[in-house]
Formats: structure tokens, C-alpha cells, sequence
């Protein structure tokens, strides 16, 4: 710019037009500086160099990110949590319902063969002369 103007027009001119190209964060901060337009545009190059992770807009989105993210994984947590916990039911009303058919099934033998049966396993509720013997 100060090489287009050729010295037709005045320093504060071309200082005032550079500064409104500059995104907002760098005017704010070289706005209350007085020095050269040389020097200005060397402050300007090291604000731009200067990592994304300081702009506070930045950090804002981050924050926001990372705490979408945080509710989604709790909600996956919940729903896994809900599945083992149907699963755990499951498996609670499988084993009952096999323990009621294998305390049955003792006492076929008893049936069978009185207080002679043999293969009962024990603890066994099995009364003598309950069962007719055959």
C-alpha cells in the first residue's frame, strides 16, 4: 500500500485504511499504539503468527465441543448400563426358572424309587411316603 501511494497520500490515511483489512482482534489490540506503519504492520505479522488456541472465540467453541461430547459419552454410558442391567435380568429369571425344573426333576427319582432313589442330589425336600411307591 505505502509503495501504491507513493507518498500521495498521508501516513494516517494509509494507516487507517490497512488497520480496517485486519481482522478485529489484531485492530483492537495495535489501535492503541502510535507507532509507524512499518512498525505496525511487523506488530500485525507476529498477532497473525500467533496460535489458534489464544482466540478466545476459539477456546469458547472448544469448551462447547468438548462438552457435547461429554453428554453424548454420558448418554451412551446410560444406555449401556440400561442394557447390561436387561441382560442381568435375564439371566436372574433363566436361573430360576432352571432351578424350579432341576428341583422338579429330583423327584423323579423319588417317585421312581421311594427313599431308595440314588441319584438325588442334595439338599432334597423329599418326605418319606409321599409318593405311592410303585
Amino acid at each position: 500500500m505505502i509503495c501504491l501511494a507513493s507518498g500521495e497520500v498521508s501516513d494516517e490515511l494509509l494507516k487507517t485504511l490497512w488497520m480496517q483489512r485486519l481482522p478485529k482482534q489484531t485492530q483492537e489490540i495495535l489501535s492503541v499504539s502510535s507507532e509507524s506503519l512499518n512498525n505496525l504492520a511487523a506488530m500485525a505479522d507476529k498477532i497473525s503468527e500467533t496460535p489458534e488456541s489464544w482466540d478466545v472465540s476459539a477456546i469458547s467453541s472448544r469448551k462447547s465441543t468438548e462438552s457435547t461430547q461429554i453428554q453424548d459419552l454420558k448418554a451412551k454410558i446410560e444406555e449401556i448400563t440400561m442394557m447390561i442391567e436387561a441382560l442381568a435380568n435375564q439371566l436372574r429369571r433363566r436361573s430360576k426358572s432352571r432351578g424350579r425344573s432341576q428341583s422338579k426333576s429330583h423327584y423323579k427319582y423319588h417317585y421312581k424309587f421311594g427313599d431308595r432313589a440314588t441319584k438325588c442330589v442334595q439338599p432334597c425336600s423329599f418326605v418319606p411316603n409321599c409318593f405311592p411307591e410303585n
